[in-house]
């Protein structure tokens, strides 16, 4: 939930005013959205790339292991085959946790009788009221989709380090594997 509160002097703020906070706070949650959508396409590329390695990999393997040549490669290759499988099983935790809050609401949550008919309120009051609720509410929505967002950024820049430091390390040690058969 979110720490924002609606003043005590509430009755006090222009209609016009509220409705500028609430259009920019929209705006806020559309970009919370579109970066969502920004890491999860990256995430594909990263999992089309990964997987598009492993199936060459498993490939070269399987022929080597079929021409009878069981040397140190085959050895090293099951290790990256094994760990670029762990990291597309990460990445996929990456795009199913892809729980935002979207903008606008269904009805039946704006249409409660204690919202739409207030006695003790004028019109503009309630109106100004029903715009106030829906700034707080679109409050809650930014700042579980920046929490959202960051652990997703996280863990996708951390597969990303974890691959920029393993494959250099794959081809000095399959290198050395290769040339110590021949």
């Amino acid at each position: 939930m979110s720490t924002l509160e609606i003043p005590k002097e509430w009755k006090k703020i222009s209609v016009k005013s509220a409705e500028f906070i609430l259009n920019e706070t929209k705006d806020y949650v559309d970009y919370t959205l579109k970066e969502a959508e920004k890491i999860t396409n990256r995430t594909y590329a990263l999992l089309l790339l990964l997987i598009t390695i492993l199936s060459a990999l498993i490939g070269f393997t399987y022929t080597t292991i079929l021409e009878g040549n069981y040397n140190g490669i085959i050895y090293v290759n099951f290790f990256i085959i094994m760990t670029i499988a762990a990291f597309i099983m990460y990445l996929s935790s990456v795009i199913r946790s892809r729980g935002m809050k979207v903008k606008g609401r269904r009805p039946e949550k704006l249409m409660k009788t204690t919202h739409l008919i207030n006695p003790a309120l004028k019109d503009e009051e309630n109106y100004l009221a029903f715009i106030l609720r829906e700034i707080i509410n679109c409050e809650d929505k930014i700042a579980y989709n920046l929490s959202q967002n960051k652990l997703r950024r996280n863990k996708l820049n951390m597969t990303l380090k974890a691959i920029a430091v393993l494959f250099p390390l794959y081809i000095v040690i399959a290198f050395f594997a290769i040339t110590q058969v021949h």
